[in-house]
Formats: structure tokens, sequence, C-alpha cells
């Protein structure tokens, strides 16, 4: 299951037990009604941060797990005006989650910093780019993106093209990276003339993009508890400072800190091996041209 940066913040927000609930009555785009339990002075939750967490339909349509900051609250019409558009309006039932500013500062704003700090905190992971290169006709050089070229750890070759279902992807282990002059792409040098018209997958570990809308997605190799508490945790960091070293918040800390060893332990990042430089050779109608098959004998490269 893949998550986005809505659920995620909505997750550290709950961990940080800051969010008051409720069930919409109403709403729009750009405004949630509550006419049940937002009872509150004007301006009470202005500064603050509102996630839509739920769709009254139960078909986790928009705008389930998206969120704003909260611009303005009106005590007569129990609204709340949102300062960013949300991709669809609220409905009656949907569920959301609010809290207010701390200090000056918005609790979303914070928590989507510190959820990069801990993406960046775990460091490189697997990433996979099955578009970037595609054989060529009288070429076997060819630019590599130049993130992928740090820590290249396998190079696939596409055996079917007629299937999407079947690509039939094999590895290949015989293959050079020559760097670039600073500012100048590498450029990966394969031993042989493929047939052209087959991708290549590049599978290279690099740092997660930074995560700032609602959509965005945390990667499928990073477990969701490995960025909550770490995220947390440094928000928890974060408010004590404001309150000038206060003892108050140490016994949450103490807890989230067992918390943030306890998940980096269960579910350590797998970083794929690179692979030998022995490769043996086969020979098939569905694959690109290769050296021929010879019984009992392998290429060393």
């Amino acid at each position: 299951m893949s998550y986005t940066l809505g659920q995620v913040t909505h997750k550290v927000a709950s961990v940080l037990q800051i969010l008051s609930e409720g069930r919409a009555t109403g709403g729009g785009v750009t405004s949630i009604v509550d006419t049940s339990l937002r009872t509150e002075a004007d301006d009470y939750w202005n500064g603050g941060s509102a996630w839509v967490w739920y769709d009254a339909g139960g078909l986790a349509a928009d705008p389930e797990y998206s969120f704003s900051v909260i611009s303005d609250f009106d005590n007569a019409s129990s609204t709340l005006t949102l300062r960013d558009t949300l991709p669809d309006a609220v409905a009656s039932g949907d569920k959301y989650s609010i809290c207010r500013k701390i200090g000056k500062d918005t609790w979303l704003d914070v928590i989507i910093q510190k959820v990069n700090d801990a993406l960046r905190d775990i460091g490189p992971i697997p990433q996979v780019d099955i578009t970037t290169i595609t054989m060529a006709a009288a070429q076997t050089e060819y630019t590599l993106p130049i993130r992928s070229a740090q820590d290249l750890r396998q190079v696939f070759i596409q055996r079917v093209t007629t299937d999407a279902d079947n690509n039939m992807w094999t590895e290949l282990v015989n293959y050079d990276i020559t760097h670039g002059t600073p500012g100048n792409a590498p450029t990966i040098r394969l031993p042989m003339q493929y047939s052209s018209g087959h991708d290549l997958m590049l599978v290279y570990m690099d740092y997660h993009p930074e995560m700032q809308i609602n959509a965005d997605v945390l990667s499928d190799h990073i477990p969701i508890d490995r960025v909550v508490y770490p995220a947390a945790l440094a928000c928890l960091y974060w408010r004590k400072e404001l309150n000038t070293g206060s003892d108050r918040w140490d016994s949450v800390i103490g807890r989230i800190e067992a918390k943030v060893t306890e998940v980096a332990t269960m579910y350590p990042i797998h970083k794929p091996t690179r692979a030998g430089r022995v490769n043996l050779i086969a020979w098939g109608t569905n694959e690109p041209t290769r050296y021929p098959f010879e019984a009992n004998k392998v290429y060393l490269r």
C-alpha cells in the first residue's frame, strides 16, 4: 500500500496528540463546516491546520487525506476557511482533524519539514528508472541520468517489447560507466549492440524526493513508521525548545525515542546488491541479440 504526504502528516499529528476530531456537516473546496462541534470563538482556529481524513462515501475519494492551513474561523456559521484549495469539496459526513497553531508557527508546516528531515536521515533508498534509455540502432553508449550514476546497483534489459506484463527483464553485468566532467552527465557503455527498441531498467540508490503537497507519494521501500516516529520525535524536540527546555515533554519524548529505535530495527531498508562481473550468456528467440550459446562456456569480463 502506498501512503501520501496527507496520510503521513496526519499520522504524525496523531502521534503528537494535538488533534481535535469532527464530522463535517457541509463545506466546499476551501471550507469545512461543522455546526455540531465548532462553537469556539471567532478566529480561535486561525493559523491552525486541518486534515480531511475520511470520505463519507467510503470509497477513499477526494478530499480524503488532503490538508490545509486554516486561514479563518467564523463562529456564527461554524466555518473553517482554508488557505489552500482541496482537490474536491468537503461533504456532510466527511471526517476531519484540526489543531491550533503553536506560537507563531503552523503545525502542518513544521510537520512537513520534519517528515522531509526524516526522509533525508534514512539515507539513499532504491530507485527504478525504466523510461530514460531505449536501445537504438548502431549505439552502445547512452547518457545516464546524473543521479542514477552515483550508486547504480543493477541494470536490466527488456527481452520482450510486445507485452507490457511480460517484459522478461534480464540482468546485465558487463557494462561500464564513464563519469563526465562536472556539469555533464555520465555515460553507460554496453559491451555489444542490442536490438533497438528494448528498454533498460536502472536500479540505483538515491535520496527520497522531497514531499510538499498532500498527494506526494511515499516510496514503498520505506515503511511509514520509519518516517512517522522520527518526524514526531523531531517535532517534540522542537516543541520542547519553544518552551525553553521545559521537561514537561520528557516522558513522551522517551516513549517516542524508544519507538524510533524499535521501528528502525523492525523495518530495515533493503538495498539491492551489485551483481558480480560474471555473466552467463543465453540465446533465445525473444531476447535481444547476444553472444551465441556455447556449451560449458561462460564469458568473463
